[in-house]
């Protein structure tokens, strides 16, 4: 393994590199713990000027936060810029700072973790947030990824009509004993939609 040349000696990277040799229910742990971390990981570059994140990645707090946050990890540490909502939703600038982030978001993630959808169904008034993100990173055309852990599909009747289409998009299976694989996979989703070189990975040999 080779140190991010940002990250120090912040433990996070460790515990992002123990993951990969303990066995799976000390992962697990390890990935908790490597969650709670993510308040204090540094950036792994400058974020664009613009303000527009390379990522913005939409998951159900319920189910979807500890995979969110071991996604955002994974990508900062390969040099990408990501947006994630750690804190509660709040009225007012922070809901406003939220849809400006997707509109300026260059990708989307959706983690579709257990029962991910479960509260779009029949929400036809708009108020689920998920299902909000998503008919954002839709009607703005954004590149999107499912990233599927534990979630099975519902059925596409009880889906509002106009998330619907959520069911067409290609998405990647996570695997967490194989978490490089799996991110690796992403990130050609990302280079092929964008036509973009990614920066150069910063940790891993």
């Amino acid at each position: 393994y080779r140190q991010h040349p940002q990250s120090g000696s912040n433990p996070g990277l460790w515990c992002f590199i123990c993951c990969k040799a303990a066995s799976l229910p000390l992962r697990h742990s390890l990935s908790s713990y490597l969650a709670e971390l993510l308040s204090n990981l540094p950036q792994s570059r400058v974020e664009p000027s613009d303000g527009s994140p390379d990522v913005f990645i939409s998951y159900r707090r319920s189910t979807g936060s500890q995979l969110a946050s071991l996604l955002k990890v994974h990508l900062q540490l390969r040099g990408l810029s990501v947006f994630i909502d750690v804190e509660k939703l709040e009225a007012g600038t922070f809901e406003d700072k939220l849809v400006q982030s997707v509109k300026r978001a260059r990708n989307f993630l959706l983690v579709l973790s257990a029962n991910a959808l479960d509260k779009c169904m029949d929400d036809l008034e708009l108020k689920d947030w998920v299902h909000k993100e998503i008919v954002l990173a839709m009607s703005c055309n954004k590149n999107i990824v499912p990233i599927i852990d534990q979630f099975s599909w519902p059925d596409p009747g009880r889906l509002p009509e106009d998330m619907r289409d959520i069911l067409k998009f290609n998405g990647v299976q996570w695997v967490h004993e194989y978490q490089d694989a799996s991110i690796e996979k992403i990130l050609r989703f990302l280079q092929a939609q964008n036509n973009v070189e990614l920066p150069e990975r910063g940790v891993l040999s």
